[in-house]
């Protein structure tokens, strides 16, 4: 059929040889409609035009081929297997052909002669066309507003953000008390507050000496952790985040066809999105891999990763944050509470203390806290605040043997309450302890 007498041993007919050998006859039978033979054969003419012009010929037979089942072949135009059909010589490495034809594949999808669905490449359809071009304007549009496509990479860095610090968790101390972290993604400072806060911000809003200076300037002893995200990837992050949301607006715009043509035309703008997505996700990750972490007073934790940086960052913050939690860090509490309950004498001994229950470190701040009487749930959070952070238990533990002491009084709806099991705790109570009242009382100094 084809002249290769003459071609060296290890020559092997491509598959494109079929498209040039019936194209004629193709046309003739209205196979292949002429528009798309036109546009075929004009491929020849730009750089590299006869591979262009050989892989769409080629894209044009298999996707010609039946799919029932029963008699389909399971051949499909995606990269690998057209590479495949197009090889000449099986001598030679296959390696650079094959990124070649990948990368001519997908400057014909990128300029519109193609459209690609999952991973087949077929021939642009009128529609396809149509939805092509909305959203070649659609990128146009975003691109002139450079404002939008700020907006978009702000959410997708504070995405990425949180799902940075969603892997810290920290338990403090013998306590184990949880304690919360905040992400705050904003160039303003963040408010007081009484969890970690973790302050990210990035290259293209402020430079890296402003986010060390701020760290600097609030002293070794603040428990806010600076992370910042140098610029990279910037020219290919904006245009997938220009690819992607111009894709999902033509698919909103477009709703759902009602034809095989419009069908195709979706399903390639969908891999279209697919892919914009899937750049996104890298370029992003690429560029949080490069992210630094200051602590307080301007140290940088140099770790391999963000994440380990900031469960080290975090760590050392929170004993900033709460510098007088260690006054009352034991896992000895619900003990505490039993013995209180009991009326036992030395009821903190448990926590390493004998002597009068007033004179516990815990029992001070309590009544300090207390002042002239005030709810048990307002005692309690503020000595779960900063300075202090205390374990819930250790404060109803005080309440309750600061009660049962005499030196506090309870009373509810103006009724003292007797010395006893009253305080709701976190610990469980035993079985022999009713129901406590609200945890509303009111508390205060005899």
């Amino acid at each position: 059929m084809l002249d290769c007498a003459d071609k060296n041993l290890g020559y092997v007919i491509p598959g494109d040889a079929l498209y040039t050998r019936i194209a004629d006859k193709l046309v003739n039978t209205r196979v292949l409609l002429n528009e798309l033979f036109n546009r075929i054969e004009k491929l020849k003419e730009g750089p590299q035009g006869n591979l262009r012009c050989r892989a769409c010929g080629l894209v044009f037979l298999i996707n010609k081929l039946p799919r029932e089942a029963g008699v389909d072949l399971g051949l499909r135009a995606t990269a690998e297997v057209l590479a495949d059909l197009m090889i000449e010589d099986i001598t030679a490495p296959s390696g650079p052909f094959r990124n070649q034809i990948a990368e001519i594949l997908e400057g014909l999808a990128a300029d519109g002669t193609l459209m690609k669905v999952g991973d087949e490449y077929r021939l642009q359809t009128t529609e396809g066309a149509e939805w092509d071009r909305a959203f070649r304007e659609r990128v146009t549009g975003l691109t002139a507003q450079p404002d939008e496509i700020e907006a978009i990479r702000r959410r997708r860095f504070l995405e990425e953000a949180q799902n940075s610090t969603s892997t810290v968790r920290m338990k403090h101390g013998a306590s184990k008390t949880p304690r919360s972290v905040t992400t705050h993604y904003e160039d303003a400072p963040p408010l007081v507050s009484e969890s970690v806060v973790i302050w990210v911000r990035d290259e293209w809003g402020t430079s890296e000496k402003e986010v060390l200076n701020a760290a600097r300037s609030r002293g070794v002893d603040d428990p806010t952790v600076h992370v910042f995200i140098p610029k990279k990837e910037a020219d290919s992050l904006r245009r997938y985040l220009a690819d992607s949301e111009a894709a999902q607006r033509v698919l909103d715009n477009k709703g759902a066809p009602s034809n095989p043509e419009g069908e195709e035309a979706r399903a390639s703008m969908i891999s279209r999105k697919t892919a914009a997505e899937a750049g996104i996700q890298e370029a992003v990750k690429e560029i949080f891999r490069g992210a630094k972490v200051f602590q307080g007073g301007g140290h940088e934790l140099a770790l391999s990763n963000l994440s380990d940086a900031l469960n080290q960052a975090t760590t050392a913050s929170v004993e900033k944050l709460y510098p007088r939690f260690t006054e009352a860090d034991s896992s000895e509490w619900s003990r505490v509470i039993q013995r209180a309950r009991e009326g036992n004498d030395n009821p903190f001994s448990p926590v390493g203390f004998s002597g009068p229950v007033q004179d516990h470190a815990v029992s001070r701040e309590v009544m300090r806290a207390m002042g002239q009487g005030g709810a048990g749930s307002k005692i309690r959070k503020t000595l779960e605040a900063p300075p202090f952070g205390w374990p819930k238990d250790a404060i109803d533990a005080s309440l309750i043997a600061l009660h049962r002491a005499g030196v506090v009084r309870v009373t509810q709806k103006g009724a003292n309450i007797a010395p006893g099991p009253w305080i709701k705790t976190t610990s469980r109570p035993p079985n022999s302890v009713p129901k406590p009242p609200s945890y509303r009382q009111k508390i205060g100094l005899r």
